[in-house]
């Protein structure tokens, strides 16, 4: 087969740049790669991810790109340096998950601006990255599915004469009612992530334990609601779990109110955090690697604040009651036990108030 080369564009998945090579030959992706790419599995595992050295050279010699072209199409090859070992089945923190079923896409992992799809049919590896909801170049909110049936984008079954059509609804896919409110603050947050950054700003494993507290435990919903609030945007409800797995509004949300209060400086993060009841075991039951931003500049601020006068106003009352103490000194004893020794109390308790 005679191969009609397109390069590849910056930043651009294997998946993408195979796409419009299909494009270019007038055939299927899946007849395009059988063609050029006999044995060598692209649609039914996540290429874009991570491949092996055999398969990148092999990918290389058959279609005439040099190895680095390849390796650098998929997130091992050009984001290895600011993620975690990313092999094939394991769980890398900040890569969103596309869910491989066959040739189907289960999961919303595969982000694309519709203005550049919709331009040249390019999916770029950088809106794999849980980090970024925005494209730069339009300034508009990323999509991950079809407005009108949800189905993830799956360019394996797109017509490659007509790229921008959903292959299972018929709708333009290509088309986002999505304004860019608070694009400022979520490309401020991707920037974070660049080498250039400086080198006291919070690192990748503090920014995503922030981002992880606010979807745990009540204290750290709360903060969230309380920083949502600060820039007028309504909090996510309900949301749990890892959250590269969520949607792009909901990581919009949560990345606009996080970027938000990291510009407000280290002091009012500090006081955020003493105020809604978060300690230092509780950041650190969200760690995830390590956190040194945390350790060197907010733990020492924890240690060294007060509790909030509110905890230590209850905490006082809760040591002055006769009751709590008699709870607290039956507490391994039966509950008949412990029934007892309070109606004794509040006896001894009525009869100091009779006397004179």
């Amino acid at each position: 087969m005679m191969h009609l080369v397109r390069p590849p564009q910056e930043d651009e998945t294997l998946s993408s740049w195979l796409y419009r090579q299909s494009k270019l030959h007038g055939l299927p992706p899946q007849s395009y790669t059988a063609l050029s790419l006999p044995g060598v599995e692209i649609w039914t595992r996540d290429a874009d991810r991570w491949l092996s050295e055999m398969t990148i050279r092999e990918i290389a010699c058959r279609l005439g790109q040099t190895h680095a072209t390849i390796e650098s199409m998929t997130l091992a090859g050009r984001y290895g340096d600011v993620l975690d070992e990313v092999r094939e089945y394991n769980i890398v923190h900040w890569i969103m998950p596309v869910g491989v079923y066959h040739r189907r896409r289960r999961r919303h992992g595969q982000q694309f601006c519709p203005e550049c799809y919709l331009e040249n049919s390019v999916v770029k590896l950088s809106w794999r990255l849980a980090w970024n909801s925005f494209c730069e170049k339009h300034q508009c909110s990323l999509s991950d599915a079809c407005a009108i049936c949800d189905e993830p984008l799956t360019l394996f079954y797109m017509d490659p004469y007509h790229h921008s059509v959903c292959f299972n609804c018929g709708h333009d896919i290509a088309t986002s009612d999505e304004s860019g409110r608070h694009y400022d603050l979520c490309s401020a947050f991707s920037r974070r992530f660049s080498p250039s950054f400086m080198e006291d700003a919070p690192d990748p494993g503090s920014l995503r334990t922030l981002m992880t507290l606010q979807l745990g435990q009540s204290q750290g919903r709360h903060l969230h609601r309380t920083w949502c609030n600060r820039i007028g945007m309504v909090p996510m409800a309900g949301a749990r779990g890892r959250w590269e797995c969520m949607r792009v509004a909901e990581r919009h949300v949560l990345i606009a109110a996080t970027e938000a209060v990291l510009q407000t400086g280290l002091d009012r993060i500090v006081d955020d955090l003493i105020e809604h009841g978060v300690t230092r075991e509780c950041l650190r039951n969200h760690h995830v690697g390590q956190s040194f931003w945390l350790e060197q500049y907010v733990y020492p601020e924890l240690d060294t604040k007060q509790c909030s006068p509110k905890s230590r106003a209850n905490y006082k009352a809760e040591m002055a009651d006769p009751l709590k103490k008699i709870q607290r000194k039956h507490t391994s004893v039966s509950r008949r036990a412990r029934a007892e020794a309070r109606a004794r109390c509040i006896d001894i308790m009525l009869r100091g108030m009779h006397q004179p």
